[in-house]
């Protein structure tokens, strides 16, 4: 109970706190109010009302929800005012904020991560972006502060920004992924026709179309139009850019009537818009629409009309940007360019192509930096284009000199772009470019003979091959030896990134020039740091420097040959389009080879694998071997005439295309209709073994290979019901036959779908007695077992099921038994985050070196996700693995591995011997199928294995003859 005294000082502390109360309470209205005004205005003009009511905020005690409004105009408004490093800085502080006022799972504070994502996204901080994009989408989709109509809403929206993201950084499996996402829930949430679902469609149309899937693209543009048409208001805007979609992915398939329909009811109502109200982004889409027409008119052949849309396009523009430095004025002269050279006019043409260039590489500004803004795809084009007027102008020193130039620019993007799937598709697009420069000089090299275009070309064959690959261990390794500091990194992609923002509006001011110059003087002050860091890394870091900042060296041939062994030869290909090269090395010899293909190359050579993969039926053998020998003819015949004469044995092929999917050594040299046994293979003619690039030549993968270890570990199992059920359900759409076309030849083998291995825990058995290894078998075989040991021992052997995706190459994997812990599968991605240091892994399951095909990369596999892991040799295989016959060649390798013969030789003669051997194998287990998927791919050299003396052969004998010897001499005393 309160005393009157009491009650009386707690009336009197009332009424004095009343005033201040009521103060606050008009401090915080003001406040708001302020906020409001802000909310009205924009850009800068928000800033002085938004400072107000920030310092407010500092005499006053405002409450943390109202100050995180404040920051988070204030981001808002900077960002809109162009002051790039304030709004990051202000949202960091609204988040920071936030995240004291709100759980973790509220809409504002899931906003705040929203609106700093799309900072980052707009500032070319992508990898940053996708972070906070990701965030904010798992926060509203889990909170309770919010009806799952609105949540909806808004998740689907931010997918698709999620979705943008990656397709800018040209992951375009997780930009489907995201976009399919927010079309999901779109259409589940509104059976009615919603815009979102049109944008989300047209999203989608886009990542098909940066795929090269036009036919894809159209089906998805469409069906986004058919929603715009339906909705209650369509947006004629939505409608315009959508038709525009259609018609360039119909221009794109060749289809140019199509697509001038589309394009031309684009310009019509663009033309109706810039009447209605003449905007400058009005302007530029109907510029653009007469840039698109003056393309597909080009390849109608009618180019009076085409002529007309250039000097209408160029008249737009030139009101727009006096001064020409558009983008759009660079797509218009390039595009100019192209329709002059259709027309023969080369001269015209080449000053056309010179101007688009002058305008995209503007003289003052860092070229290499501007590549990165977003317009290397025009200064590809002009580049290429000027080459091949060059080279048909009869200027073939000058084209070769633009390829050069071309491939330069190439290379200097790739090495600051950080995204491996971007590189993937660039290299897709430029290879086209480089078969017309390898072409033009074979064409030069065979009408002159001078070395130096023999030269040229295989340099240009070389920079694309498996780059990616290249680049990636390049980088590990050269951080792994220069213990560059992850602080650095870090300061590093912060001025890269801050450079490539400050680029892009540059370009976009280009005539505005009162933003132009003050964004200039914060560019040179930017690039000066930068040059000064990079200075700093050449001094400190040298080998890291090497990797990133120096130009790239082109391969010497004469340093290959001193690569190899005396009877050893380098067969590497190029598989364009139109034109396949062989390009042979030898110790004493540098030659190159065009190969007579016919026209339906790919077909037999899908054909083929896909024969040995599902099995030969016995009443197609012959044709079988007819198409071995086939293909041999095409591939190898004539690259062999030559090897025959400098008495070769061992082969190194660097692949290329589908040439990926060979077991080279499966093909026969002669033809024949019967198997005899191992005669007339090109395995007895040649130990194979096989190279991403002739780049891991000169520098293998490095096995770190530390501490003592010992020399087998082993991993076999046949598995048990329970892990096969498991299998058959995580595994069913991924069936190696289903994913295969059907063969009126091929008998699908059930024992090779996920059932028993018989034979497997026999296999590694057997091999761990031979080199005195450690082995797991059957239920010891987990996925923690093997994470476990993996960097205890120089060989890894896995006797397993392996699995392949063609869709997701990173979920290809191997199966290991079921436990509670996991779900058995050891994934490609799971692999390429391993950092091993064995020499050499043995992946005897199923198709671990078949996967996705990338142009110029090579197989995305299981395989190439051990050597990218740092394992310098790995045995894998290119289709399924028989049980038993792997059981009896394996351990034969490794008992020759044991005697000190190379890793190549070693496959080759286990192979000869299963063939050879009666008491092996049969007339009909003698097809390629059954002994030729297991291949070599990387480092072939003996190994030293420390095998216990008393195991050693050499030493028993020894032994024996010592103790007989003894016996003999006690015996006659």
């Amino acid at each position: 109970m309160f005393s009157p005294v009491h009650l009386v000082f707690i009336c009197l502390l009332g009424i004095t706190l009343l005033p201040i109360s009521v103060n606050a309470q008009e401090h915080i209205s003001h406040v708001n109010s302020l906020i409001s005004e802000a909310k009205d205005a924009y850009g800068k003009a928000a800033l002085p009302s938004l400072h107000t009511a920030q310092g407010i905020c500092q005499k006053q005690n405002c409450p943390d929800t109202t100050r995180g409004q404040i920051y988070q105009r204030l981001s808002v408004a900077c960002f809109q005012g162009y002051l790039d490093d304030e709004a990051m800085r202000y949202a960091d502080s609204a988040i920071l904020v936030f995240e004291q006022s709100y759980p973790t799972n509220h809409p504002i504070l899931a906003n705040a991560y929203y609106n700093r994502a799309v900072m980052q996204s707009t500032n070319k901080k992508l990898d940053q972006a996708t972070i906070g994009f990701i965030d904010a989408i798992q926060r509203i989709e889990n909170s309770p502060w919010i009806d799952e109509t609105s949540r909806d809403s808004i998740a689907s929206y931010w997918l698709q920004e999620t979705s943008k993201v990656f397709r800018n950084k040209r992951d375009f499996y997780q930009a489907e992924k995201y976009a399919n996402r927010g079309l999901a829930i779109a259409q589940q949430r509104w059976p009615l026709l919603q815009q979102i679902q049109g944008d989300l469609l047209r999203g989608l149309g886009n990542i098909r179309c940066d795929q090269e899937d036009f036919s894809g693209a159209i089906q998805y543009f469409q069906r986004a139009r058919g929603i715009y048409q339906q909705l209650a208001s369509p947006a004629e805007i939505d409608l315009l850019k959508v038709d525009q979609n259609i018609g360039v992915a119909y221009a794109r398939t060749g289809n140019f009537v199509r697509a001038e329909g589309h394009l031309q009811r684009v310009l019509k109502h663009y033309k109706a818009l810039v009447q209605q109200k003449p905007s400058a982004s009005n302007w530029e889409n109907l510029a653009e629409a007469h840039i698109n027409l003056l393309l597909v008119r080009t390849h109608l052949e009618a180019y009076r009309s085409a002529n007309e849309h250039f000097v209408t396009a160029q008249t737009l523009l030139l009101d727009l940007y006096p001064q020409e430095q558009s983008s759009l004025h660079a797509e218009l002269y390039y595009t100019r360019a192209y329709n002059l050279e259709h027309q023969g006019k080369r001269s015209e043409a080449l000053q056309a192509c010179q101007k688009a260039l002058m305008i995209l590489l503007p003289e003052g500004v860092n070229e290499d930096e501007l590549e990165v803004s977003g317009k290397l795809e025009y200064i590809m084009k002009s580049l290429a284009l000027q080459a091949n007027i060059q080279a048909q102008q009869g200027e073939i020193e000058a084209a070769i000199q633009t390829y050069q130039i071309f491939s330069k620019r190439i290379s200097s993007y790739r090495k600051r772009e950080l995204n491996d799937w971007s590189k993937y598709y660039l290299v897709q697009e430029v290879l086209p470019v480089y078969e017309d420069a390898i072409e033009l000089c074979i064409k030069q090299y065979e009408q002159t003979g001078a070395d130096h275009f023999l030269a040229q070309a295989y340099a240009f064959n070389t920079t694309n091959k498996a780059i990616v690959l290249r680049e990636s261990i390049q980088q590990s390794q050269a951080r792994s030896t220069s213990d560059l500091p992850e602080s650095l990194l870090q300061r590093e992609e912060e001025l890269r990134q801050k450079l490539v923002a400050l680029n892009e509006q540059l370009f976009q001011f280009s005539s505005q020039h009162s933003k132009r110059d003050s964004l200039r003087r914060v560019w040179l002050a930017t690039q000066n740091e930068y040059t000064l860091f990079v200075q700093q890394l050449e001094e400190q870091f040298p080998r890291y420097y090497q990797f990133k900042y120096a130009e790239p060296k082109a391969l010497q041939t004469t340093k290959l040959q001193t690569k190899l062994g005396p009877k050893q030869a380098l067969v590497e290909y190029f598989c364009g389009a139109d034109h396949w090269y062989a390009f042979v090395i030898t110790p004493t010899q540098f030659t190159c080879h065009r190969l007579e293909i016919n026209s339906d190359i790919n077909n037999q050579i899908t054909t083929y694998h896909e024969l040995l993969t599902n099995g030969i039926a016995e009443d197609c053998e012959e044709d079988f071997l007819n198409l071995s020998y086939l293909l041999y003819q095409q591939i190898l015949a004539i690259p062999a005439e030559e090897l025959a004469n400098q008495n070769i044995d061992r082969l190194i092929i660097v692949p290329d295309g589908l040439l990926h999917y060979l077991a080279f050594e499966s093909l026969l040299i002669r033809p024949r209709s019967d198997f005899r046994g191992s005669t007339d293979f090109l395995l007895e003619q040649y130990a194979c073994s096989y190279l991403y690039s002739p780049y891991f030549l000169l520098h293998p993968i490095l096995s770190k290979n530390t501490g003592k270890k010992r020399d087998f570990g082993g991993f076999g199992m046949e598995y048990d019901e329970n892990t096969l059920s498991h299998l058959d359900t995580v595994l069913q759409k991924k069936d190696p036959i289903a994913n295969i076309l059907a063969s009126p030849c091929a008998t699908p083998d059930s024992t090779r779908r996920l059932g028993k291995l018989f034979y497997s825990d026999d296999e590694v058995r057997a091999i761990a007695n031979l080199l005195d290894g450690d082995l797991w078998l059957n239920e010891q075989v987990t996925k923690a077992a093997f994470l476990g040991h993996v960097k205890d021992y120089q060989i890894l052997h896995l006797a397993l099921h392996g699995s392949y995706d063609l869709n997701y190459p990173m979920n290809s994997a191997l199966a290991f038994t079921k436990t509670a812990q996991d779900d058995a599968l050891l994934r490609a991605w799971e692999i390429y985050d391993l950092d091993l240091d064995c020499r050499l892994i043995t992946l005897s399951a199923c198709n671990t070196n078949y996967g996705k095909l990338l142009p110029g990369e090579g197989a995305m596999t299981l395989a190439r996700a051990f050597n990218y892991a740092g394992v310098p040799s790995v045995v894998a295989t290119l289709w399924s693995v028989p049980d038993y016959s792997s059981s009896i060649i394996m351990p034969r390798f490794y008992e020759l591995l044991k005697a000190g013969i190379s890793k190549d030789v070693a496959l080759q003669q286990a192979k000869l011997a299963y063939l050879q051997n009666d008491d092996l194998s049969t007339p009909r287990t003698r097809l390629p199928e059954f002994w030729g998927p297991a291949i070599i791919i990387g480092d072939t050299s003996p190994m030293t294995l420390n095998v216990k003396w008393w195991n050693q052969p050499r030493w028993i004998a020894f032994a024996a003859f010592i103790l007989i010897s003894l016996f003999l001499y006690f015996q006659r005393r």
